[in-house]
Parts: structure tokens; sequence; C-alpha cells
């Protein structure tokens, strides 16, 4: 232990010495040497703030929020606009920024909807545990699919993979997420296991984001390309990264079957044991379940740009425009209801859940209306279900601090522009080589420090792609393939979070078990674009 602490201090010291002489030299010089301190000093408290200590991905937030503050008083913040980067010098961060951010992400519209989404979904389904007929419904599915298990598990991390890469929803199917991983918990399998098929699977279609408008539009958009550039090279990255997640899943799936105590066990974190003896049927559940997803797919996705039809936005203009008796009366009724395929925000794609938040609410009464249960029972339940996730919720809010310090103070287009001016000279197999590997490293960086695929893309994908106009296509590959790989393991990822919290999977834990899967996935990321270098 002794020697373990030499070592760490003398890490320490070294660590502080570099970024003293980088603040000396002030010159060109002076990046690398910061960036080595001020890392070194990450790791250190990593270490012995991290390791062995509950909590985790909450201290990693807040050490990578310290770790960021020293740079800014090192590296100089950039700016990238109009294919050129512009030097702003120092932008330091004061003690009050480090207060004051946390506390601005309640105003960042994308974070606090976030909150109330995760919010409301645990509110909702704190309602379908109060019918008590959701458990019914559960295992009656489950018992149905009893020597089918990994053909269901086959089927719908398919499903799931396609709703993510084809629509973007992602944040949206947390809102199904619970019953998927309920019936998982039911069959036999472990928590991990239902950790992979609900909460992973759809990261596996981030990977290859087909036409998925807040995430392939988005990062097509920041490299110049659209949709259907290397479109065939994603769809292959898209069921190579699905069979190898598939592999590792029936795998994990298989070493926990039938260990019945724990799966009793997990199984609460899910769903309560909360029955009833009414005659209901649970035919309303499903229909309110199927409802949702049929709605949440017309609604958030962008027919117009992807799809090139206007039928809905066409429809919802001719409904309103009906006269009864000389008055526009459904204008007056349906005024500032957005069509489907435009519920995301204009300006950056992302995905507004406040129409999600609106139906899951609605969805809520109208059960309670149809199981009879009772105003105050209803709102008990409601927040019981809310109590439930509100860990999780907070955790995604607070990782959004990151976005408020890196976009504030800018340290990282600097430090993208140093990387890539190293080797701006190379040519041939050599700039294809820097280009695959500091690309791929850039954008898992960059997906840690911003936690939406939007930011990720606009301040650090397009600074890249001016370096690389000639290969924008491949990079628009490894953005979305990397920014997926990146989600399934760096800390600030909503999914990632929210599974992990809800489960009470340990991030160590997680990290110990996936890792061969992460390698494999990496294999896969490499080969295809590999394969687009050389053939496209």
């Amino acid at each position: 232990m002794k020697k373990k602490n030499l070592v760490f201090t003398i890490i320490a010291i070294v660590s502080a010495l570099l970024m003293i002489v980088a603040i000396v030299l002030n010159n060109n010089a002076s990046l690398p040497l910061a960036l080595c301190g001020a890392t070194g000093l990450f790791v250190i408290g990593i270490l012995k703030w991290i390791v062995g200590k509950e909590e985790k991905i909450f201290r990693i937030i807040v050490l990578t929020t310290l770790y960021l503050f020293l740079l800014t008083y090192i590296i100089p913040a950039s700016m990238f606009y109009g294919g050129s980067v512009s030097d702003l010098g120092l932008a330091r961060m004061s003690l009050y920024d480090l207060v004051i951010y946390p506390y601005n992400t309640l105003f960042l519209p994308n974070s606090f909807q976030a909150l109330l989404l995760i919010l409301t979904v645990g509110g909702f389904y704190g309602i379908l545990e109060k019918t008590g007929k959701f458990r019914v419904l559960l295992e009656r599915i489950a018992k149905s699919l009893k020597g089918n298990e990994y053909l269901f598990i086959g089927v719908i991390t398919f499903l799931s993979v396609i709703l993510s890469s084809i629509f973007g929803l992602n944040l949206i199917l947390f809102a199904f997420i619970p019953t998927v991983l309920s019936i998982v918990l039911l069959l036999g399998f472990d928590k991990m296991t239902a950790f992979l098929v609900a909460f992973i699977s759809p990261l596996i279609g981030v990977m290859g984001s087909t036409y998925s408008s807040n995430i392939a539009a988005v990062i097509g958009e920041a490299t110049s390309t659209v949709i259907k550039d290397g479109l065939m090279f994603r769809s292959i990255l898209l069921v190579l990264a699905y069979a190898v997640f598939l592999f590792f899943t029936v795998r994990q799936a298989k070493k926990s079957k039938h260990k019945v105590n724990e799966v009793k066990e997990q199984l609460e974190l899910a769903i309560s044991e909360e029955k009833s003896s009414s005659k209901k049927p649970v035919w309303p559940i499903v229909a309110v379940l199927v409802t949702l997803l049929v709605i949440f797919i017309l609604g958030y996705t962008d027919w117009v740009s992807i799809f090139n039809t206007d039928v809905f936005s066409t429809l919802l203009t001719d409904i309103t425009n009906i006269e009864i008796g000389g008055y526009k009366v459904f204008g007056f009724l349906l005024n500032n209801v957005q069509a489907f395929g435009t519920w995301s925000y204009e300006y950056t794609g992302v995905l507004d859940y406040q129409n999600a938040v609106i139906l899951l609410v609605l969805a809520s009464i109208v059960l309670s209306l149809v199981y009879n249960i009772k105003p105050k029972d209803a709102f008990e339940s409601f927040a019981k279900g809310v109590k439930k996730v509100v860990k999780p919720a907070f955790l995604v809010m607070i990782a959004y601090t990151l976005l408020f310090v890196n976009g504030n103070h800018s340290m990282f287009a600097t430090v993208i522009e140093f990387v890539l001016d190293l080797f701006k000279n190379t040519t041939g197999f050599v700039r294809s080589l820097l280009f695959v590997i500091t690309s791929n490293i850039l954008t898992v960086v960059s997906t840690f420090l911003h936690i939406d695929t939007y930011y990720m893309a606009q301040l650090s994908t397009a600074q890249i792609a001016s370096h690389f106009t000639d290969l924008k296509a491949a990079l628009a590959v490894i953005t979305n393939a990397s920014h997926g790989l990146a989600m399934i393991f760096v800390p600030t990822s909503s999914m990632l979070i929210l599974g992990l919290s809800y489960l009470g999977i340990s991030y160590k834990e997680w990290m110990k078990s996936s890792w061969k899967m992460l390698l494999a996935l990496l294999g896969v990321i490499i080969v295809v674009v590999t394969c687009m270098l050389i053939f496209a």
C-alpha cells in the first residue's frame, strides 16, 4: 500500500511540474505538457477517488469537471466557424462557474426535457403497476415465451436496434424499456442480460444509424454529407455490430439462466408484485403501449427531410381548414398542435420531448380511468414511480455540466486543431491510418464531453471534417459508429446512466463485463471503415 501511495505521489508531483512548465513556456510546446500534467492528476484522482467507491458515475463527472477547470487556465480557447479556427485566448473557468454550470443545466432545454421525460416515464409505470394487471400481463407474455427465450432476445433486440437506427428514438425508448427488461427477468435471465437487451441494444442502432434525423442527419450536416453517402457501409456496420452484440448478449444470457433467487430479487427493481382481483382485461395496457410506440415513431421521424413526404403536415393543414358553419372549428381546437415529423428542435434536430411527456401523462390518466384508480391513489402511484427514477434522471442532467464547460471555454477545439495539424502534410496510407485513429479517438472524447449528438457533431466533427474534405463520407460513418460505441461505455451516456442506475449495476461491473464486446465492436468499425477507404 505504501509503495502504491509513493507511486501516486511521484506521478502527482511530476504532473504538477509539467503543468507549471506549460504555464511558464506559454507556447505551442505547452499544450502537450499541459495535457499530460492535467491528465496525470486526473488519472490519480480516478484511482484514488473512484476505484472501490460507490456512485462512480457521479464522481467521474465531478472529477472531469475539475480536470477541465484546470485546463482552462493552461489551454487557450478556440472557436471553429466557417471552416477556420480562431484563437480566443485563455477562457478561465471561475469558482462561480463550478457552481453555476450544474444549476444552468436546469434551464438548458435538452437537459431539462430529458429530466422531465425520465421522471414522467417513472410516473407512467407507477400507474401501470397500480392497475394490478401489468404484472399479470408480463407473466402471461413470459409464460407464452417459454422454450423460445433466446428467440425473444433476438427479436426484441433487433426491433430496438432498427427503431434506433432508422427513427433515432433512443431515449424515447425508455418509455418501453421497463416492460422489456421485466419480461427478460421473468424469463429467468439476470439483470446484466436485461441491461444488454433493454438499454444497450438501442446504442447498437446509433452505431449504424441509417435514416435517423437526430443522429445520421445531424452528423451528415456536420460533415457536409447527405443520408445516402456511406449508407451501404453504415448498413453493413449495423449488421455486423448487431451480430457481435447478439453473440455476447446470448452468451451472457446462457451464463445467467435460471438463477432463480437472484432473478426474483432483481425483478423487484423493475416491477412490483402488486396484483389486483379486478376482472378488468389486460388488453387496454397493450393498446396504450402500442399506441404510444406508433405515435412516437410518427411524431419523431423527420418525414419531409429524410423520406421526402409532407403527408402529415398536409393532413394537419387540411383538417384545421375544415369549416363547420363558416368557422374553422378544428383550427381553433388544434391550434399550435405540431404535425407528425416536426417533434424536434428546428435549429438542432434534437428531439423535443414535450409531446412525449404530454402523451405519457394522458396515457396515465386513461389507464387510471379504465382501471378505476381513484385520483388520490393515481397521484400517489405516479409519485411513487417518479421516485424510482429520480436518481438516474438527475445523474443524466448532471452529465450536461460537461457540455457547459466545454461549450463556454472551448478548449477541445484547440486540442483538435493541435492534433490534426501534427500530420496535415502526410499522404497516402499514413494519412488514412492517422485519419481512422484520430477521428475515432476524438469522437469518443467528444461524446464524453457532449452528451447530445448535435453538440458532439457541431463542436468537433465539423472541425475534423475541415481537415479531411476528401474523406467526409468515411468520417460520417466513423462518427456514427464511434459515437454509438462511446455511448456504451462513457459515463455521460444517458442510456448507460439510466440502465446502470435503474438496475443497480456498478460502472466497474459493467466495464469488467463488457470490455471484450467493446473491443469486438471497435474491430467491426475498423474493418468497415478500412473497406470503405479501399473500395468506395
